[in-house]
């Protein structure tokens, strides 16, 4: 999707040809690439542990105002 907008997007503004933007994207490299993927992963995770966390607590409230 992102290099599809890519290659749209300077046709349409005429500053520079498609396929320049094309070229370009193709130098964000493997190892940016993968550290991309970690940021995303790892947020997730932090999302999920989170999410566990609230829940648990509102369980354990949930338990406490029961006699």
């Amino acid at each position: 999707m992102l290099t599809t907008l890519m290659a749209v997007a300077p046709s349409s503004f005429h500053t520079m040809d498609a396929p320049t933007a094309i070229f370009a994207t193709k130098a964000f490299g493997v190892g940016r690439g993968f550290a991309v993927l970690v940021v995303i992963f790892a947020s997730l995770f932090g999302l999920m542990v989170l999410g566990g966390h609230l829940r648990g607590s509102a369980q354990r409230r949930r338990s406490q105002k029961r006699p």
